[in-house]
């Protein structure tokens, strides 16, 4: 054996050991997977002339392409942690450690090194303690509207792209709810909400404002509920007239309805929106 044929049997070796996913990037951009070890879930690949940036999820790919190109034209590492799209299914994303280093040849060209590691966890860990930060003034409140307004301002655009809050008239107990007969039917009062940039503003609505099926079915049950919208937009079934005409308009993909209780009564509901093409929230969002 010879020392070139020794030194790429140590390579793949090398390869094959290491927990996370090795890949290289020509100096054209064709990515290539050296060695696919160390994630849970098996990544996205671009195919048929698409890029890779297209694996980025559509909320992290505008910084994350900044990164990048600083990178490239510095020639020096990136190290970032990024969401990147999930192997047969375009709505899906997991957190993922990207590391790359730079490697030039003889005649100038960049060809990059880099791995890929599972890093949902680690950020989960990260994002909750900022949130929970962000949320310490909750309790300095003086009255439940600015308690709702500091928690949307607190997932807002980071988690959720519209947060509404909408407090339950008295209050609802298990059992107390009879929709669609309309026999206990459950009126809210709207909170002022929290909206990301660019969204249209929300149409006014009534003190007594009626809620639709599913978000009766949320505060009945006490079970938080996520609702993702077919490709085609939210439909008119399950949702009142005036959610289901703003939805359409801020190109909603996705609601999580999240029942507030207190002492055994759903006293309010929060609602998490997904607008404007982003994916919707998985069930750990």
């Amino acid at each position: 054996m010879d020392e070139d044929e020794r030194l790429l049997l140590q390579y793949r070796a090398l390869l094959s050991a290491v927990p996370q996913s090795v890949w290289a990037m020509s100096a054209d951009g064709l990515v290539t997977l050296l060695a696919g070890g160390g994630m849970a879930e098996r990544l996205w690949r671009p195919g048929g002339g698409a890029s890779w940036l297209d694996a980025v999820h559509p909320k992290d790919r505008g910084w994350f392409q900044r990164a990048w190109h600083r990178a490239l034209r510095q020639r020096s590492p990136l190290d970032e942690i990024v969401r990147v799209r999930l192997a047969g299914d375009h709505v899906r994303f997991r957190h993922v450690k990207i590391i790359a280093a730079p490697v030039p040849d003889a005649d100038g060209a960049v060809e990059w090194v880099g791995t890929a590691s599972d890093a949902e966890e680690h950020w989960r860990t990260r994002v909750r303690e900022k949130l929970l930060a962000r949320m310490a003034a909750v309790p300095a409140a003086h009255d439940l509207s600015e308690a709702f307004l500091t928690t949307a301002a607190a997932v807002v655009p980071e988690l959720a792209d519209a947060v509404a809050i909408f407090r339950v008239r008295g209050g609802v107990e298990a059992g107390d709810w009879a929709w669609p007969s309309g026999a206990m039917a459950t009126t809210a009062s709207p909170e002022r909400v929290g909206l990301a940039p660019g969204l249209p503003p929300l149409p006014p609505l009534e003190d007594d404002f009626l809620l639709g099926p599913v978000a009766q079915q949320a505060i009945s049950s006490k079970q938080a509920r996520l609702v993702v919208f077919p490709p085609e937009g939210p439909p008119s079934k399950g949702l009142s007239e005036a959610s289901a005409r703003w939805l359409r308009k801020a190109r909603a993909t996705g609601v999580a309805l999240l029942p507030v209780v207190v002492d055994g009564r759903t006293v309010a509901l929060a609602t998490t929106t997904t607008c404007r093409g982003n994916p919707p929230p998985d069930e750990a969002d």
